[in-house]
């Protein structure tokens, strides 16, 4: 999952923002989570205590991109860079979209 831009574009912190009771970041992760899939692989440009702020004890692994401020491509590399060698196959999750994926997305909307 990439949650490493930095909301230049909203003026604050996408991945934080109270959506139906919870942070957009917390929805894509319970949805994840929810599917069946191992623990996601967060990408951010944070440290993991700021993660930890947002989600919790929900279990995931993070890498940090160092290079995350020069585009999505850099995140993308980073978080693939770092999956297990044995890895086949991986789902491209985007932190700030969580009607994207989340199945009562019609309904968080209302």
């Amino acid at each position: 999952m990439l949650a490493a831009g930095r909301s230049s574009r909203m003026g604050f912190d996408k991945l934080r923002t109270n959506l139906g009771g919870r942070p957009v970041l917390a929805h894509i992760v319970d949805t994840i989570e929810q599917a069946g899939l191992p623990p996601p692989h967060i990408v951010t440009d944070a440290d993991a205590a700021e993660l930890r702020d947002i989600l919790g004890k929900r279990e995931l692994c993070q890498t940090r991109a160092s290079d995350a401020r020069r585009g999505m491509a850099h995140s993308l590399i980073a978080g693939i860079s770092a999956l297990p060698q044995d890895t086949r196959a991986a789902i491209i999750c985007l932190g700030d979209m969580p009607f994207g994926i989340h199945p009562a997305g019609a309904a968080l909307r209302g």
